[in-house]
């Protein structure tokens, strides 16, 4: 009867005791998660830096056919119709 008056004055815990969190696991954990991010960040910028040369790629592809096609358009313009020999 003394040990469970005990218990209900300690809150029903019985033998057990409070004790402070492991600040290991914590700090543990935090440097798991910044690797993590670092991690993260490092892919974003890469994928970031390929995205751009692809991009750059491509537009200067596009500018080539641009002036592929505009000496085409000014060879047509320049073209006398209808005169022979041509």
């Amino acid at each position: 009867q003394q040990q469970q008056q005990q218990q209900q004055q300690q809150g029903g815990m019985g033998d057990r005791s409070l004790s402070l969190p492991d600040i290991t696991s914590f700090a543990a954990r935090a440097h798991e998660e910044e690797a993590k991010r670092q991690k993260r960040l490092a892919r974003n910028r890469a994928s970031a830096r390929l995205r751009r040369l692809r991009k750059k790629n491509l537009v200067d592809s596009y500018e080539g056919e641009v002036g592929v096609l505009e000496r085409a358009l000014q060879k047509l313009k320049a073209h006398e119709w209808g005169k022979p020999g041509n």
